[in-house]
Order: structure tokens, then C-alpha cells, then sequence
């Protein structure tokens, strides 16, 4: 798995204005820099000494843009130990799950804001690669169902082939549409065959969705996104899909 594989899961849009508007949004913009400059905590630092001390507040700071400046810094924080790097993106992946922000979507964006932000969290897990299994792993247990959705879906995202089988129940009964198709999307990445029937199952999934623009009238046509996700996994897992508007079909 690479990080152009999560590009793909975040969003995918029939218009390119839409990608556009949320590349944009996961970089900080001016506004998002400066008030982490104003920041009494570490992220007054410049990105080229990050502080390893300051990250763990920075994850816990009641700004999400803080929260999310902090998950990019452990990207190239090498400094810190890759275990720790992990510990601490599945700990703010259970804070963000248990408590979601009630924040308005990010400019770009189609799902909630701490759908977003745990989308974001998976990605920088993912960066890390099979060694952030094992942490993922032995983390403690999450204490709400939401948080322990997606802490098999970061098990997926660090390589862990044994949340295939909590992932196939996923991407039919989770209630979130962005925990249903982040299963799907990771179902295709682990190879897991035996995940095609409920794959063709979602290929009807109805959850409907329309970019947040930044500027009225500025917005992307709606789609599908876990028929969108299921169509991708079967089809990397060998399955023919078809396209026409709206409807998949999976030959």
C-alpha cells in the first residue's frame, strides 16, 4: 500500500474542481499556519525542527487544525521512534472517533469533519507501513463502537490481513458511509477474495454525497462513494465491473 492508494479512498470526484478544493484543504493554508503560530504550544516551532515533546499536545489541542498540524509533523519526525509515531496517530484516531468535532467539513471535503480528520490519520498510518501493525495491535482497546471500527480499519492500513474479516462486516453494517467505504477500499488492498460477495453487495450501498464547496455554487456533482470504493476493490481483486451512471455491475 502508498499513499496514492489513500488519495483515492479520501476522495473521488467526477469533477476536478472538487480535488482541487481538497488537495488544497489537507495542505494548512495561511490562516490554518498562522494561528498555529499564535499557538502558546510547540507548534510555534518552524517545520524544520519540529519538537517531539509538543506533538502529543498538539494531537489533544481543542483546534483541529492544531490536532491535524500535529499528525503531519510525525510524517517527517524522525527523531521520534516509529512505534511512538503510531502509538500516537491510533490514540488520536480514538479520540476523534469516540469524540467527534462538530466543526463544519473542510472546503473539498464530502464526509464529516472528524471523518476527515480520521481518513487523515489512516493515511499517516499507512505511511508507516507493516511495522505500525504490531502497534496498532496492542493498543488498548477503544472504548466506544465507532473507535473500534476504525481501529480495524488502521490495522488494514498498516498491512494487517487479519481485519479482513471485521472489514467484510463493515462495509455492510457500519452505519457510517465513511467507515463502509474505507473497508472496501482496504478489502482490495489486502487481497481478500473472499470478500467479493459483500463487495458486489455494496455496489448498491446508498449513500449519496456532494463535495462542500468553498464559495456558493462552487461544488462537484454527487456521488456514490462506497459503491465508488467497491467497484475499485473488486476490480483490483480480479472481478469485471461495469459502469453506467450511477448503477455498478459486477460481471
Amino acid at each position: 500500500m502508498n499513499r496514492k492508494s489513500l488519495l483515492g479512498l479520501l476522495l473521488v470526484l467526477a469533477a476536478g474542481v472538487g480535488l482541487f478544493l481538497w488537495l488544497r484543504s489537507r495542505s494548512p493554508t495561511p490562516d490554518q499556519t498562522a494561528g498555529a503560530a499564535e499557538s502558546p504550544r510547540p507548534a510555534r516551532r518552524s517545520p524544520g525542527s519540529p519538537d517531539p515533546a509538543g506533538v502529543p499536545a498538539m494531537l489533544r489541542d481543542p483546534s483541529w487544525k492544531i490536532r491535524l498540524a500535529g499528525a503531519n509533523t510525525l510524517r517527517s519526525l524522525t527523531a521520534m521512534p516509529l512505534a511512538r509515531r503510531a502509538e500516537l496517530l491510533v490514540q488520536a484516531l480514538d479520540r476523534e472517533a469516540t469524540a467527534p468535532d462538530s466543526s463544519p467539513p473542510v472546503a473539498g471535503s464530502y464526509v464529516p469533519l472528524s471523518t476527515f480528520l480520521c481518513l487523515q490519520y489512516l493515511g499517516l498510518l499507512e505511511d508507516l507501513g507493516p511495522d505500525a501493525a504490531e502497534v496498532v495491535r496492542a493498543a488498548p482497546a477503544p472504548a466506544s463502537p465507532a473507535g473500534r471500527e476504525w481501529r480495524s480499519l488502521a490495522l488494514a492500513a498498516t498491512g494487517g490481513a487479519d481485519a479482513a474479516s471485521r472489514l467484510r462486516e463493515l462495509v455492510i453494517r457500519a452505519r457510517d458511509p465513511g467507515v463502509r467505504m474505507s473497508a472496501a477500499h482496504f478489502l482490495g488492498d489486502l487481497g481478500d477474495r473472499d470478500a467479493i460477495p459483500v463487495l458486489r453487495t455494496a455496489l448498491s450501498d446508498s449513500a449519496a454525497v456532494r463535495p462542500r464547496g468553498d464559495r456558493p455554487g462552487l461544488s462537484a456533482d454527487a456521488f456514490h462513494p462506497v459503491r465508488e470504493q467497491a467497484a475499485g476493490a473488486l476490480r483490483a481483486l480480479g472481478v469485471r465491473v461495469e459502469r453506467r451512471g450511477d448503477t455498478f455491475t459486477a460481471r
